[in-house]
């Protein structure tokens, strides 16, 4: 440890006994700690020793005795109670001693005859049966025969496509029944194939020619591209299925005109795509022909709306997979393909909501009573 000292140094300045003290000095010392003492040894007086050698132990504790209980109380005979006191008897007065008097006695009543029991009757002993003997087992009653409704068969439903795009005013016209099938009328912008039977669909209805005005003459083309895929590919699906499609044929057209030269656009149509499909040629006819053979079950629809300007080549094709359904001379103005695809001439005047029902009526029974003849017994190709 260290003890801290102040020294202070006096020194004179000048004449004046001017002090300057100085700052206190800090002055540390080491200081040594005291060293641990040891404690005394106890101190035994001469007294205290003699003293415990002359006291004497102390006696013993002898214990009392134990209490003696004392012998149990005999508690007295019970008190006995004196007899009960008879109550007097009751007063009878005078007044009530006559009347009882004059009060004959009730006549005894006779007790009922006892009722007899009827005797306990018998139960026959059961009968038991041998064990090789079954019991029978009940009979359930028949249940009654209730008569099947015969359900009629689903007429086919013949899909009409597009013919307001060619100018017909269908006017709100959504289906109609003929004998033995319905026609469903479906607009351009919504076609409704894929449920159909049959579709019935007018040549041209995806392209349009529209001529300017410059020169050399130019003709642009415009095709509904959307509504063209859409379309080709639920008739594909149809024609898988083996249900039939028809294309009513008018002019087609498969160059215009476009500078000095032309322009090629056979494709811009569906129905230019399903004979390109299957490699059937078309080309123009410039002359109406005067006479031409149609089939029979197509005959009555040729002669009201068949009007050929468009003629195909189908040599290609076998007489099993294509049948001629018209001609003019040598050359082929209406066709069938694999009883499934059909091609027929078609031109008309007449663009009312009842030439629309005709027409697809028309249609429709024709192909309907050809396949049913020719289609139904062969053998179904690809």
């Amino acid at each position: 440890m260290f003890t801290l000292h102040r020294v202070w140094d006096i020194r004179l300045i000048n004449s004046r006994r001017m002090v300057d003290i100085p700052k206190p000095v800090k002055v540390f010392k080491r200081v040594v700690p005291p060293q641990p003492v040891a404690p005394p040894e106890p101190v035994v007086l001469p007294e205290a020793v003699a003293l415990l050698r002359t006291v004497a132990p102390p006696e013993p504790v002898v214990l009392p005795e134990p209490v003696v209980l004392p012998e149990p109380v005999v508690l007295p005979e019970p008190v006995v109670l004196p007899e009960p006191v008879a109550a007097p008897e009751p007063v009878v007065l005078p007044e009530a001693v006559a009347l009882l008097r004059t009060v004959a006695p009730p006549e005894p009543v006779a007790p009922p005859e006892p009722v007899a029991l009827p005797e306990p009757v018998v139960l026959p002993e059961p009968v038991v049966l041998p064990e090789s003997v079954a019991s029978p087992e009940p009979v359930a009653p028949p249940k009654p025969v209730l008569p099947v409704p015969q359900r009629k068969p689903k007429q086919p439903v013949v899909a009409v496509y597009g013919f307001d795009a060619i100018g017909f005013d269908m006017g709100g016209a959504s289906a109609q029944r003929a004998e033995g099938f319905e026609v469903e009328f479906c607009p351009f912008t919504h076609p409704r194939l894929d449920k159909a039977d049959g579709v019935i669909i007018p040549q041209g209805i995806f392209e349009k020619f529209e001529e300017s005005n410059s020169w050399p003459a130019q003709t642009a083309v415009r095709v509904d591209e959307r509504q063209l895929v859409e379309c080709d590919c639920q008739v594909m699906d149809l024609f898988k299925q083996g249900k039939w499609v028809c294309f009513l044929v008018d002019a087609i057209t498969d160059f215009v005109p476009y500078g000095f030269g032309s322009r090629r656009c056979t494709d811009t149509d569906l129905c230019k795509r399903m004979l390109n499909r299957f490699g059937i040629g078309r080309t123009l006819i410039t002359e109406v022909p005067c006479s031409w053979t149609p089939v029979g079950e197509f005959g009555k629809y040729f002669r009201d709306h068949g009007v050929a300007r468009t003629a195909f080549d189908i040599g290609k094709w076998d007489r099993s997979k294509a049948q001629v359904l018209a001609e003019v001379g040598e050359t082929a103005v209406a066709f069938e393909l694999l009883g499934r695809l059909f091609f027929l001439p078609f031109h008309s005047m007449r663009h009312d909501r009842n030439s629309a029902g005709e027409l697809a009526e028309a249609v429709s029974s024709a192909i309907i009573a050809y396949r049913q003849k020719h289609v139904a017994g062969r053998p179904a190709r690809g």
